[in-house]
């Protein structure tokens, strides 16, 4: 047990966009999930508006899901899905679960300064955000999952570099986790790892333009970065 696969920015919707199809996106994640087998999948949301219960009922046959949301998303159904624990696919700020002895928590959503909703995704003021770490900052969470962009020196020139995102930083330092795995950024490269004091940070893309995702082994303390079906990238938690 303690075999994880992550992913983010999945974006599955019915269109070509930008030369990429992205209807093929939910096919795509079927298979990684059948080639690796994981204990549990991680998202950190941007599934995409195109998601159906009955294609996520396939995918939950395949494996428990536990995801926060971003900002491109179908809440009404990842609401609605339930593991075959009964446990509730979508993360709840505040809540703490354990996988595979790995105690995992999120911070669901991205920032806005009005923190009003858009296309029916709700979005965080900065101080609802450090709000919800405040919440499970006590609770040993070892992993945490965001949307929300991580502010790194080298995503400047990537992304406006709101001062508010500052409180991203601060959620990561209050929780403290030994993993930090989040999406929402479209770079050029289609990874990032780092470190954030002692937390390891991993950004994903697991766009069909990218096709990337992580494997983490908690048991053996390994993660790696995959695409497709190549092992791109190595490390230790």
């Amino acid at each position: 047990m303690g075999r994880m696969l992550a992913i983010s920015d999945l974006h599955y919707e019915h269109r070509v966009r930008k030369g990429v199809d992205e209807s093929k996106a939910w096919e795509w994640l079927l298979s990684i999930v059948r080639l690796h087998r994981p204990d549990a999948l991680l998202s950190c949301g941007d599934w995409g508006e195109a998601v159906t219960v009955q294609e996520f009922e396939e995918l939950l046959e395949e494996v428990e899901v536990y995801t926060v949301y971003g900002n491109h998303e179908n809440l009404d159904v990842l609401r609605l899905l339930r593991n075959r624990n009964g446990e509730p696919v979508l993360l709840e700020d505040c809540k703490v679960i354990t996988v595979g002895g790995a105690r995992i928590a999120g911070i669901n959503g991205i920032i806005a300064p009005t923190g009003r909703p858009k296309r029916g995704v709700p979005r965080k003021t900065p101080e609802d955000f450090v709000k919800a770490a405040y919440c499970i900052a006590r609770d040993e969470v070892e992993i945490l999952l965001l949307h929300e962009v991580v502010p790194l020196p080298q995503y400047r020139g990537l992304i406006a570099m709101h001062e508010y995102l500052e409180v991203v930083l601060e959620a990561v330092e209050l929780v403290s986790p030994k993993l930090v795995v989040n999406g929402h950024l479209h770079a050029d490269e289609p990874f990032t790892v780092s470190k954030l004091g002692s937390t390891l940070y991993l950004r994903v893309d697991s766009s069909q333009a990218s096709r990337h995702y992580a494997l983490i082994d908690w048991g053996k303390g390994t993660i790696e970065v995959w695409t497709d079906v190549r092992r791109v990238w190595t490390g230790s938690l």
